[in-house]
Parts: C-alpha cells; sequence; structure tokens
C-alpha cells in the first residue's frame, strides 16, 4: 500500500478512524481531533444573518473571522459552529477559524456575502 494507511471509515466526530493496512485492517483513535470545516449553510447570507459551519474539532473558546473581521460564533456541538455574518462588502469571503490550543483552519471562497 502506497502512502501508508488509507481510511475506510471515519466516525462523525472525526476522533476515530478505521484504515486499511498492507496486511489488515487497523483502528485509530486521535487524542486531539483536528480542527477543519465542510459545507457552510447558507452558502449566501446577508449582513447580520447567520451561518452554520459543519466540520470537526470545535471547542469552547474558537474564533472566527469572515471576510477578516470577527465573527460572533457559539458552538453548537463538536462538529456545527453558528456564526453571525459580519458587515462586510458582497462578494465572496474566506472563512478561518483558531481553537484555543492553536489550531486554525481556512477556507478561501467559504461563503458569499450578499
Amino acid at each position: 500500500m502506497i502512502g501508508g494507511p488509507q481510511p475506510l471509515a471515519i466516525d462523525p466526530s472525526g476522533s476515530k478512524i478505521l484504515g486499511a493496512l498492507q496486511n489488515g485492517v487497523g483502528y485509530f483513535e486521535l487524542s486531539v481531533v483536528p480542527l477543519a470545516v465542510g459545507p457552510v449553510s447558507p452558502a449566501n447570507a446577508s449582513v447580520g444573518g447567520m451561518i452554520q459551519l459543519r466540520g470537526s474539532g470545535f471547542v469552547g473558546g474558537i474564533t472566527a473571522t469572515i471576510g477578516g473581521k470577527a465573527a460572533i460564533c457559539s458552538v453548537v456541538n463538536s462538529e456545527t459552529l453558528s456564526c453571525t455574518v459580519p458587515n462586510l462588502v458582497a462578494g465572496a469571503t474566506a472563512i478561518s477559524l483558531t481553537n484555543p490550543d492553536g489550531q486554525t483552519y481556512s477556507l478561501e471562497n467559504a461563503l458569499v456575502v450578499q
């Protein structure tokens, strides 16, 4: 198997991974779930509107910027973050997150501000 273990399944929290190894199957449990962002819903939002980010590794104390401006966010659970869109000009913009442990994640063109 070139490049090491190949993931077969990952639990919703992102902390448990079942992987194919060269000589069988392995189970891995991460002590720290990596910070990651997937879908942003809705993909288009107005200033002051609420958006939800789905991903992994969201914890209390997480900070977010949308278009380089601080956003007010609340952690719904480790996989969902709700944020209010700050005052921005219309157009596609990036979302950046930082967890208290220093993990960061940025997603370019993640949201279209109307």
